[in-house]
């Protein structure tokens, strides 16, 4: 069971990231040809939010469950270990809230212009921490890897 959390935890990321293409392809298309935001606009951002909740709930679990991190404060010095206890779980958490943020103020946008920029601005700037919480394997210290199984 936990194996296939970390497995499903690992791949949801692509999902997510093509979540992620899709919403500043619809929004950035909707500013450039000045369209009204659709209700497909508004599913975009909804199924990205979607997505990016139940990859928290999975993390959540394997954070608190399945890694329980011992001794805090000599782990700490451990690149790897301040990573994944600190840094990988924050930096989530902000980039989660930063995107649901963006669909709440969207929301609250009269004109569909309006929507759309705030829509694109608040899901970029998530988007560019969750980049950069992903333990991606060029970051090999990390123990990152592009697929669970490779």
């Amino acid at each position: 069971m936990d194996t296939f959390l970390i497995d499903t935890h690992s791949l949801l990321r692509y999902l997510i990231i093509i979540l992620y293409l899709y919403v500043f392809f619809r929004y950035f298309s909707g500013i450039n040809a000045k369209t009204a935001f659709s209700a497909a606009d508004n599913k975009a951002g909804l199924f990205l939010t979607i997505a990016l909740d139940l990859q928290l709930l999975i993390g959540i679990y394997l954070y608190f469950v399945v890694f329980q991190f011992q001794n805090g404060e000599m782990n700490m010095k451990d690149p790897f270990i301040r990573f994944w206890k600190v840094e990988h779980i924050s930096g989530m958490v902000i980039a989660i809230f930063l995107a649901h943020l963006g669909k709440v103020l969207l929301k609250r946008k009269k004109e569909d212009l309006a929507k759309f920029r705030a829509g694109l601005l608040w899901y970029l700037i998530s988007f560019v921490v969750l980049l950069a919480s992903i333990p991606w394997p060029f970051r090999a210290h990390l123990g990152g890897r592009w697929l669970p199984w490779a």
